[in-house]
């Protein structure tokens, strides 16, 4: 029974990987978590709830993910006396604590509680991950030189060290996006075109490709003087984000399609 709801978790994880979430916690509620209620199963158990957890929080629902990490998942992963696991699920917390804007509280838990652990483990990965959301918050906060430093000097060097070239990539992608918000779109441009997209693209990653084009396409013509290149290239870049966004049921799909006819009718 438990070998048959492993499998089964692992059809959950790919239908959240589709954004097909009602699909995925009816797995993991109905299927796994019964069959992982025996105590010899205590880790898949906290594991799971801890994916249910996460896709709430994917659906905003973030009081019963909350409660979900704080009343099942820690209390479990103490018991089970796995220190990296916990520091995990913290930080899932924070993440639910930054997007309900409650940053102060979300950077002292990544501070005090999350990243200590990762170093005490040698866990530099993590410890990236975890400061890469510190300049996340920065950012947020409108700090952008400590985000962009926290990016270059902390993020960057580790994941080229590690041959990570996806977290590279995704590093550069959110530098980029520091620097269109502080008007240097060139730059922000040329680092979307030449550093992300051709990696997403070889790995055929279309989650961001898509968020990439939608970026150049807004930015091309939204420029102040867009010449026709610009506009034409804008508008390709557009209309593969919205026909990717359809195709994929992206979440987001129904306010580009919105947003493209508000800027060009119905001719993207």
């Amino acid at each position: 029974m438990q070998q048959t709801a492993v499998a089964m978790a692992q059809i959950a994880d790919i239908s959240r990987q589709r954004g097909q979430t009602d699909e995925a916690l009816r797995i993991y509620r109905n299927e796994c978590i019964p069959a992982f209620e025996h105590t010899d199963f205590a880790r898949l158990k906290a594991v799971t709830m801890g994916k249910i957890a996460d896709v709430l929080q994917e659906r905003c629902e973030f009081d019963e993910a909350l409660q979900i990490y704080r009343l099942e998942c820690i209390p479990a992963f103490e018991a089970l006396g796995d220190v990296h696991q916990k520091a995990v699920t913290i930080g899932q917390i924070a993440n639910v604590l930054q997007q309900r804007r409650e940053f102060d509280e979300a950077l002292q838990i990544y501070r005090s509680e999350c990243i200590p652990v990762y170093k005490r483990m040698g866990d530099v990965r993590s410890e990236t991950v975890t400061m890469g959301k510190i300049a996340d918050i920065y950012f947020q906060l409108g700090k952008t030189d400590e985000a962009l430093r926290i990016r270059r000097e902390d993020c960057l060097p580790v994941y080229e060290r590690l041959g990570d070239v996806w977290s590279k990539a995704h590093t550069m992608g959110k530098i980029a996006d520091i620097l269109q918000q502080i008007n240097y779109a060139d730059e922000a441009l040329s680092i979307y075109l030449m550093e992300c997209i051709p990696v997403y693209e070889q790995l055929d990653d279309v989650r961001m490709q898509f968020a990439c084009r939608w970026n150049i396409g807004r930015m091309l013509i939204r420029k102040p003087a867009p010449n026709e290149f610009d506009m034409k290239e804008g508008i390709e870049h557009l209309r593969w984000a919205l026909a990717t966004a359809e195709k994929h049921q992206y979440a987001e799909a129904a306010q580009l399609r919105e947003i493209v006819t508000r800027l060009f009718g119905g001719s993207v």
